[in-house]
């Protein structure tokens, strides 16, 4: 049997799957950081450490990316 080096699916709308994607993304990192439910920082509290930092910036860029998406 011959293998190829590439593989492709045929996908209708690729930007529905990456929105799911992104969407499924922010599942991920909430089950495994439970704290991110917590609003971000403010000036009052303690910093989080930079991974939640990191993990709250990736959550507000998917959902600025979903919402533009919902606008069109």
């Amino acid at each position: 049997m011959l293998r190829s080096p590439a593989v492709s699916l045929p996908v209708a709308e690729p930007l529905a799957l990456i929105d799911a994607t992104l969407l499924f993304l922010v599942q991920v990192l909430l089950a495994r950081h439970p704290e991110l439910y917590a609003p971000p920082e403010s000036g009052t509290e303690p910093r989080p450490p930079p991974g939640t930092r990191a993990a709250h910036h990736i959550i507000d860029a998917i959902r600025e990316v979903h919402n533009s998406r919902s606008r069109s």
